[in-house]
C-alpha cells in the first residue's frame, strides 16, 4: 500500500529525543519530496519536519508529533504526518497543492500529489458525488469540477501533459468496504482532439486488476459525441468505451464508478484518484 504525507503544523525548530535522524538537503529538486522519500522508505519513521534553514534541514521522527506551540522565531519547521493507505490519497502533501504550470506555451492549473515516492499530477478525482460527471464533449475537453475536491482535468490538458515523452499512469481505488487497491501503467498517452483523444495505455502492475487494457486504442466518447454503441449515453459519462467497458470511473457516483475486477460492475467505488507523472 502506498504512503502519503499530510501537512500537520508549523512549529519552532527544537531538539527532541524522538527525532532519530536529520540531514541537510543540498541536491537540486524539491526539498519536500527528498525529505519525505527517505521517511517513506523507513518503517520506523512516523513523519518529517522540513525546517527553514539554509540549506533546508530534514528531520525524521520516530514517534507521533508532540503538541509544540508555534513560537515567534526565525527558524520554523513544517511538519508532515506519514499516512498509510489511501483513505485520503492526496491530502495536502505538497505545500502548494494547486500549482500553475506552463505546458507547451499555455498556463495550466493542476493538483500535485505525492504517492509511492513520486510527485504525481492528478487528472481525475472522485470523492463524494459533489460534481456531476455526465457532461458533453466540450466539458470533457476543457475540464470541470474543483481541483480541491472532484474534477476532470480536461482531455486537452491531458493530451498536452502526455504528448512529449514517456508518461506513467496510476489509479488509486477505494472499494465500498474501504479497502484500497491500485493499478499502475508504464505507458499512457491521450491523442489530439482531431483523433478523438484516442487512448494508448499498457504495462500494467498493481493489485487492482488490469481493467484498462480492454480500452486501449479506443476513442473518447460523450453523450453528444458517441460511437454506434452509444455507451456514453446509456451509462451517462465520458470515457474510452469499447462496447461498453471493463472500467468506467466517470459514471454516476454511488451507482456506476466501476473497476470491473473489484466491483464486477455492480458495486460502486468509494474513492478514485487518477494521476500521471514523467519518469
Amino acid at each position: 500500500m502506498g504512503v502519503s504525507f499530510s501537512l500537520s503544523s508549523k512549529v519552532a525548530m527544537k531538539q527532541n529525543s524522538d527525532i532519530f535522524s536529520e540531514f541537510e538537503i543540498n541536491r537540486p529538486g524539491s526539498p519536500l519530496i527528498q525529505c519525505a522519500s527517505v521517511c517513506a522508505q523507513s518503517v520506523v519513521c512516523y513523519g518529517v519536519e522540513l525546517c527553514n534553514t539554509k540549506p533546508k534541514c530534514c528531520r525524521l521522527w520516530g514517534a507521533t508529533f508532540t503538541n509544540d506551540e508555534t513560537e515567534q522565531v526565525t527558524i520554523k519547521c513544517a511538519r508532515y504526518t506519514k499516512v498509510w493507505g489511501c483513505s485520503h490519497p492526496c491530502d495536502s502533501f505538497d505545500s502548494t497543492g494547486v500549482q500553475t504550470l506552463i505546458v507547451h506555451g499555455r498556463l495550466m492549473e493542476v493538483y500535485k500529489c505525492f504517492r509511492g515516492n513520486h510527485m504525481w499530477t492528478v487528472v481525475q478525482r472522485r470523492l463524494g458525488g459533489s460534481v456531476l460527471f455526465n457532461r458533453n464533449w466540450s466539458s470533457y475537453k476543457n475540464g470541470f469540477g474543483s481541483l480541491s475536491s472532484e474534477f476532470w482535468l480536461g482531455n486537452e490538458n491531458i493530451h498536452l501533459l502526455t504528448k512529449n515523452g514517456h508518461t506513467y499512469l496510476r489509479f488509486d481505488l477505494m472499494e465500498s468496504n474501504g479497502e484500497c487497491k491500485y493499478a499502475e501503467y508504464r505507458y499512457f498517452y491521450v491523442d489530439t482532439e482531431e483523433n478523438m483523444y484516442k487512448l494508448t495505455v499498457s504495462g500494467y502492475s498493481g493489485n487492482a486488476g488490469d481493467d484498462m487494457d480492454y480500452h486501449n486504442g479506443m476513442n473518447f466518447t460523450t453523450s453528444d459525441v458517441t460511437e454506434w454503441y452509444s455507451c456514453a449515453s446509456v451509462y451517462e459519462g465520458g470515457w474510452w468505451f469499447r462496447s461498453c467497458y471493463h472500467s468506467f470511473l466517470n459514471g454516476e457516483y454511488g451507482r456506476r464508478v466501476h473497476w470491473g475486477t473489484l466491483t464486477s460492475n455492480v458495486l460502486s467505488l468509494k474513492e478514485v484518484v487518477m494521476m500521471i507523472r514523467k519518469p
